[in-house]
């Protein structure tokens, strides 16, 4: 009897270490399976837009433009050395999570706002906020719509099951105002049924408005009401459960936003390798092994600014001043400029 009793916790034990032993291996592969695959396959999978001027649209030459595919192609860079190995995939608005849960895509980098809903109600995980959006209103200077207030009982197209569109709903509620919605399920349908005054005024993300804005015929006709409904901080996305993979992206998030804190641009970055300021060393890997940390070259920090630039030349080529959109930084600032946007220090 003694003989039994003995056994038979030395054998609950034996099970327990397994099972302890079985899910670290598998969470362990699971940590480097992404980056892994990513190699393998030779180019990263780059969920986008349909097309939205600034962030990501194809050139004439079919090329993908914009600052939601810079931060794709720094990613690419991050990995392989190189901005061209890295595919876009279209994504509409109905199908974008479906598209990374199915692994069509391995990173989602589409105008999407971060949300307490999307990331606790599915199996992903956002990365560092990269735009500070608003939502507001457009209209026609025609209408003599100046205030938010005076859309009360008027008909706003709206995308239909977005964040904007519940924004509307509580903004108009708490405002005692009766909302008439005339919704659509895409961005051409949308911006088509307000040119065709299907609806009096148009919401979306401010940097969208602006975007669809610049195309009409007769732009100067239409203008943005001062008043903004709501934040929308836009986040690239990807699935949760590989914690190298969700390193390496925020990651390299963040060099692009500490290297302009630092001052480190394409222009001047071979000058900035012999800075004799610790926090550059460590920005180009002093003390880091980041081949062991992250899976990728001692050189990324630097290979990244390089081919890409730095946060401020992703966002004046693609939204700001070097762009036809014109849209001044706001919140996308540096802290130090009045913004409040940063990096967490690399130390």
């Amino acid at each position: 009897m003694l003989n039994i009793l003995t056994k038979r916790p030395i054998a609950a034990i034996e099970v327990v270490m397994k099972i302890i032993f079985t899910f670290l291996l598998l969470t362990s592969l699971s940590w480097a399976s992404t980056i892994s695959e990513i190699k393998k396959r030779g180019h990263l999978n780059c969920g986008v837009s349909e097309g939205l001027t600034g962030f990501s649209i194809p050139n004439e030459k079919g090329e993908w433009k914009g600052f939601d595919v810079d931060i794709c192609k720094a990613i690419a860079v991050a990995i392989f050395n190189d901005t061209q190995k890295v595919k876009f995939i279209p994504t509409s608005l109905g199908e974008r999570f479906n598209s990374l849960a199915k692994k069509q895509i391995d990173i989602l980098s589409r105008n999407t706002s971060r949300t307490f809903s999307r990331e606790v109600t599915r199996d992903i995980e956002f990365a560092p906020v990269v735009y500070f959006d608003t939502q507001g209103i457009l209209v026609s200077k025609r209408s003599k719509i100046k205030k938010i207030k005076d859309l009360d009982n008027k008909k706003i197209c709206v995308k239909n099951n977005t964040t904007t569109q519940q924004n509307l709903i509580d903004y108009f509620k708490h405002h005692n105002l009766r909302l008439r919605q005339v919704r659509f399920d895409n961005n051409d349908q949308l911006v088509l049924g307000f040119l065709k005054k299907r609806c009096i005024a148009l919401t979306s993300d401010v940097t969208t408005l602006i975007s669809e804005k610049n195309h009409f015929q007769n732009s100067k006709s239409f203008t943005l009401l001062s008043e903004r409904i709501e934040k929308e901080p836009l986040a690239p996305v990807i699935l949760s459960g590989d914690r190298r993979w969700k390193n390496l992206v925020d990651w390299t998030i963040y060099s692009l936003i500490w290297a302009e804190e630092l001052g480190v641009s394409s222009s001047n970055i071979e000058a900035m390798k012999t800075s004799a300021d610790p926090r550059v060393k460590r920005f180009f890997g002093e003390g880091f092994n980041f081949e062991k940390m992250l899976g990728v070259s001692n050189g990324w920090t630097g290979n990244i600014i390089s081919k890409i630039g730095n946060y401020s030349e992703v966002f004046h080529r693609n939204l700001g001043r070097d762009s036809n959109l014109k849209i001044p930084r706001g919140l996308n600032s540096l802290w130090k400029d009045g913004g409040i946007l940063y990096s967490p220090p690399m130390k």
